[in-house]
């Protein structure tokens, strides 16, 4: 993961969940938070050509032509941190919220929930915490 407070990367996932819908400017800060190098990041399929996605990095260090995390399930899957799994995805019975929960396959003491107005954002903010939780069990201080 990029340097990013712990602050500022709970507040990534606080901003996820606060949105109505999909935004592209929230999309290239999670790349930037999220990717170390993303100029070989290429997801299969998630282009317009369908070919794969890829994404690159400006001077500033910024990341450009980021997936569609919050707008797209199949991009927010690609946040999920190796080793975790999904263990649901919930809408409340008014149908207001939906809920997605991860969790490292053998250590559920680490389950993380995102909340949001969409399935592809309660995943991309359920992946940032997690991602902060990885980090934190591991003795970094993100």
């Amino acid at each position: 993961m990029s340097e990013i407070t712990k602050t500022g990367i709970l507040e990534l996932a606080n901003r996820v969940e606060a949105l109505q819908g999909f935004c592209r400017e929230l999309d290239d800060e999670i790349a930037t938070a999220i990717y170390e190098d993303p100029r070989w990041t290429c997801i299969e399929g998630l282009s317009y050509e369908a070919g794969g996605m890829w994404m690159f990095r400006y001077p500033d260090g910024s990341v450009g032509s980021s997936l569609r995390f919050t707008g797209s399930v199949d991009a927010a899957l690609t946040l999920i941190p190796e080793g975790w799994v999904t263990e649901e995805a919930t809408q409340d019975y008014n149908g207001a919220e939906w809920h997605w929960c991860i969790y490292p396959e053998f250590n559920h003491t680490l389950r993380q929930w995102g909340e949001a107005r969409t399935p592809a954002l309660a995943l991309t903010a359920a992946t940032i915490r997690a991602r902060h939780a990885l980090a934190l069990s591991k003795g970094s201080d993100v």
